[in-house]
């Protein structure tokens, strides 16, 4: 668990592709701790400073007061009552989606509720430095959390009419809510922007994360979320849902595990939009959610944080579809065919780098249903099972299913592992895949740091051994 509350928690989107993907996407875990750490101190030492500086000044100004020879005026303490200081959030280390965020805006909103929410779209690229969040002068912790002292975000590349297409979609996504949507930087105010250009690799991101915008459980003003556009081709519905996605993260919206709903990392239902039910959350399975909260109502949180329009007081809903006729049940037959599985990803023998996040995918099929999905995993010659819907909160690893495909995600340390698959249908036959290899690389080690080593070793007089 993080020891330290930190100012906001950063969320990263995918793309549908990567769940087929070969390449896996790196999350950096073990930097958070190193996060939480530096935090602490520098807020520790930021107060002290304070206080020092208060005490110092209060002596100035009696020591001013009584050269004079005039009275001293009650005057204002060093911290003015009535200033704003960013809540804090507690994150736990046990979750993988998020990556600590050093710098957060001095001003900073959280975890509450804003009307007349303005979003810029940002399609016509930007130079964008890293520092406290501050849309109207381009500067984003994201960036300096990537280490990046700068970022140059290209224009939109996908033309004109993805873009229209990609801007009446979102405009409808969020059409009953007190948000405005432009292409257009506002000249004045405060306002979210969405950078939506490029690739993932411009903030160090891998291939397959489709965006990344900052995240408290409230409403963020004057943040800016990444979207990379690139990812996309000409899908300018697919934009457009990742887009509504980013700026729901900015509005106070967790992930859910519904695949209708716009905040999902769930693909294949049709058309996403923020649906008004009680969700649960999560990305490859079900957990509770960020706020704290056992479920998310996506609709209902943007109708709280931001409001409704006054022209929508209530949300209109989609007609719902007549159900056909159940047929008459056929008889029942003994069932002793097994399930049917077919691998996808990764390929037998492949490498990946350290710290990579390995995405095992495969199809499950059976008439009867599938009861339950297993992962064998063998690391130095022991062997773990892992069930799909059980699996320890205190790993990272999740499973995840979308009709017939299921996917393990889990992160993996340096060296050869093997693994394979058992489904077992609702009668209890099951199938196993063969076992496939996959190789991790050992971390790297940055030759400035053993050359710091073997200087301060040879500033030293340590003698011979004999």
């Amino acid at each position: 668990m993080f020891s330290r509350l930190l100012p906001f928690i950063l969320t990263l989107g995918f793309t549908p592709a990567a769940l087929a993907a070969t390449s896996s996407v790196s999350t950096h875990t073990s930097a958070r701790q190193a996060v939480a750490k530096s935090t602490a101190k520098s807020t520790a030492k930021s107060r002290a400073t304070k206080r020092a500086k208060a005490t110092a000044g209060k002596r100035r100004a009696s020591a001013r007061a009584a050269h004079s020879g005039h009275s001293g005026h009650s005057g204002h303490s060093a911290r003015d009552k009535s200033s704003t200081h960013a809540p804090q959030r507690r994150v736990s280390l046990k979750d993988d989606r998020f990556t600590g965020v050093k710098l957060a805006r001095k001003s900073f909103r959280s975890g509450g509720a804003a009307s007349g929410v303005t979003v810029f779209v940002n399609g016509r690229g930007a130079r964008i430095r890293g520092g406290y969040e501050d849309s109207a002068n381009n500067r984003s912790s994201i960036a300096w959390s990537r280490g990046r002292d700068a970022v140059s975000v290209p224009a939109f590349a996908g033309g004109g009419q993805t873009w229209g297409g990609m801007m009446t979609c979102l405009r409808d996504q969020l059409s009953a809510y007190d948000v405005k949507v432009t292409d257009r930087r506002p000249e004045s105010g405060e306002y979210i922007m969405m950078m939506v250009g490029g690739s993932p690799g411009m903030l160090g991101y891998q291939r397959g994360v489709g965006g990344v915008a900052p995240y408290t459980g409230g409403v963020v003003n004057g943040t800016i979320g990444f979207i990379f556009a690139d990812a996309f081709g000409g899908d300018a519905r697919e934009l457009c849902e990742t887009v509504a996605h980013e700026i729901g993260h900015t509005l106070g919206l967790d992930h859910t595990y519904e695949c209708t709903d716009t905040m999902s990392y769930l693909h294949g239902c049709g058309e996403k939009s923020f649906q008004d039910q009680a969700m649960a959350c999560g990305e490859w399975g079900e957990r509770s959610c960020g706020p704290g909260g056992r479920v998310q109502n996506s609709h209902r949180r943007l109708a709280r944080n931001v409001g409704l329009r006054p022209q929508s007081p209530t949300r209109p809903q989609p007609p719902t579809r007549p159900q056909p006729p159940t047929p008459d049940k056929p008889p029942v037959v003994a069932d002793t065919r097994a399930p049917r599985i077919s691998m996808i990803s990764p390929r037998n023998g492949s490498s990946f780098e350290y710290g990579d996040i390995l995405f095992i995918v495969f199809d499950a099929k059976d008439e009867r249903g599938v009861a339950k999905v297993e992962l064998l995993w063998n690391a130095d010659g022991r062997t773990t099972v892992y069930r799909c819907g059980d699996l320890p909160e205190e790993l990272p690893i999740e499973c995840g299913r979308a009709g017939d495909r299921f996917a393990f995600a889990l992160q993996v340390g340096a060296g050869e592992r093997k693994f394979a698959v058992r489904v077992t249908d609702t009668a209890g036959n099951a199938s196993t895949t063969r076992w496939r290899r996959a190789s991790f690389a050992e971390p790297e080690v940055d030759v400035d740091i053993w050359a710091q080593i073997e200087d301060d070793l040879t500033q030293d007089d340590y003698g011979d051994c004999g």
